[in-house]
């Protein structure tokens, strides 16, 4: 009988994974999305398979540059070169491995959690229809990749937790280490493995320390070897200032209206969105405090459980201390909070297994728990078939049929071929035309807040350019968010 279930299971998760692979294929028929990062991670990439570094030099900005971002995902796309591969068909080959490996190791990651092969499949098929995920996983850029080697790196050190052999804190570390390298977020899975090592384990506190050090050092080395040789190069660390400008209110309303669009779509009355989100935040905390009481210390994926409570909290702190200290501009978004959705998705879904398990005699209890997921998640999955049909027919960012059709980029390739550009999105000049360009002016950072350096002068020299007949200045009203550019 067990042999017949374990195959079920199997088959249903293969099915969920063919369901995760149509939708993410259906959703790029036109190719991956693009951002304004993502064409920095292409030039970059392209740069380097010319043998020219990893630098960006066709686009012109003070704020879309290479040296804010950790180097591994333009590695990669450059990698593909050797194949023949141009970077955005690479990043589609590895977002749909990531994705891929996501909906897996999740499954795989609630049923180490909880015992139960049943939550295999469905968690599998779960994440597959989230529609914050699929966005995520079909633009170019570095979370898929992140997230991937976050849950690798958290299975194997759930294994080190549970038996201490020093091969599973190895592989463990080493997963961070190339997650840090994708992101510099990844100095949270650091620090929450530190913590893991010095709260989970039981030995002395000299050989947790020890077992501390190494992780570290093993899951930092590289990094930090990379900002080393930046720093010789003379571009600083990471190239950001330490200026304060603290959080704001409407940071924290960002935040809590990106958890909302996880929970329930956004046609919703917003009182209703304001009640399921007051009632799951109500949910968790209580039983946060439920598990760190003791109350569930029979169950072997406690510790699992707490390190991912850990991770929560030093990520969201992580993102203040960023927002409030080195870049003002980071927004908490759903592509910024991804790495939190995953870690509360966990939680969530191992609590709410406890308390489906807890009322098991109570039938009419269970009808009603079950039928209220089963809601949640056909919701989901209508929302990630709608936004599915919507990025085949339109496509996403910057590789959307909107930009590609822009009459203004038709003119500027047709009559202003021998101009220099100076423009509000000069990424989109160089992704879509294939020409360098300036950005304009900044008033003020985005990050700092403080006013921009040059900026009278900088401003006098494009009017001058423009007006000896030089430069043209090419201004693309669907791009609002810049605040700090000339209007």
């Amino acid at each position: 009988m067990k042999k017949v279930k374990g195959r079920v299971w199997n088959v249903s998760v293969f099915f969920a994974l063919l369901w995760g692979i149509f939708v993410f294929l259906y959703s790029t028929n036109r190719g991956m999305g693009v951002s304004p990062d993502s064409v920095v991670y292409i030039e970059a990439a392209q740069n380097l398979a010319k043998g020219k570094g990893l630098v960006t030099s066709a686009i012109k900005s003070d704020v879309l540059t290479i040296d804010f971002y950790a180097p591994l995902y333009p590695f990669l796309l450059a990698s593909g070169e050797l194949l023949g591969i141009a970077p955005l068909s690479m990043a589609k080959v590895m977002n749909l491995l990531f994705w891929c490996a996501t909906i897996l190791l999740l499954g795989v990651v609630l049923k180490e959690l909880t015992s139960s092969p049943f939550l295999l499949p469905v968690v599998s098929f779960a994440v597959a229809s989230f529609p914050n995920m699929l966005r995520i996983y079909t633009m170019a850029w570095t979370e898929g990749c992140f997230i991937t080697f976050g849950i690798l790196a958290y299975l194997f050190f759930l294994k080190y937790i549970r038996t201490e052999k020093r091969g599973r804190l190895f592989t463990a570390a080493l997963s961070v280490g190339i997650a840090f390298l994708c992101r510099y977020a990844g100095i949270v899975l650091i620090i929450t493995g530190i913590l893991g090592i010095f709260v989970l384990l039981e030995n002395s506190i000299f050989d947790r320390f020890r077992k501390a050090f190494w992780f570290a050092v093993i899951s930092s080395v590289p990094t930090a070897l990379w900002l080393f040789w930046k720093f010789m190069q003379g571009k600083g660390m990471a190239q950001r200032k330490f200026v304060f400008h603290p959080l704001s209110f409407g940071h924290l309303v960002d935040l809590k209206m990106t958890v909302e669009s996880w929970l329930v779509p956004s046609v919703f009355p917003d009182v209703l969105k304001n009640s399921i989100f007051i009632i799951y935040v109500a949910f968790f905390l209580f039983c946060t405090i439920w598990l760190f009481k003791g109350k569930f210390s029979t169950d072997k994926g406690i510790d699992g459980i707490k390190l991912q409570i850990y991770f929560s909290a030093l990520y969201l702190a992580f993102l203040f201390v960023s927002i409030s200290f080195f870049d003002a501009h980071i927004p908490l978004d759903n592509r910024i909070l991804s790495p939190l959705w995953i870690s509360l998705f966990v939680v969530s879904v191992y609590f709410l297994w406890r308390i489906y398990r807890r009322i098991k005699k109570a039938r009419f209890l269970r009808i009603v728990f079950l039928a209220c997921l089963s809601t949640f998640v056909t919701l989901n999955f209508v929302r990630t078939l709608k936004l599915s049909v919507l990025f085949h027919s339109e496509g996403q960012g910057y590789n959307s049929k909107v930009w590609r059709e822009s009459r203004l980029l038709k003119l500027l390739e047709a009559s202003f071929s021998d101009k220099d550009i100076y423009s509000n999105a000069p990424e989109v000049v160089y992704f879509l035309l294939k020409r360098p360009a300036t950005m304009l002016p900044c008033k003020q950072s985005p990050m700092t807040l403080l006013p921009g350096q040059q900026f009278i002068e900088k401003y006098n020299e494009m009017l001058s350019d423009v007006r000896s007949g030089k430069s043209v200045i090419v201004y693309f009203d669907r791009i609002s968010w810049r605040w700090y550019l000339p209007s």
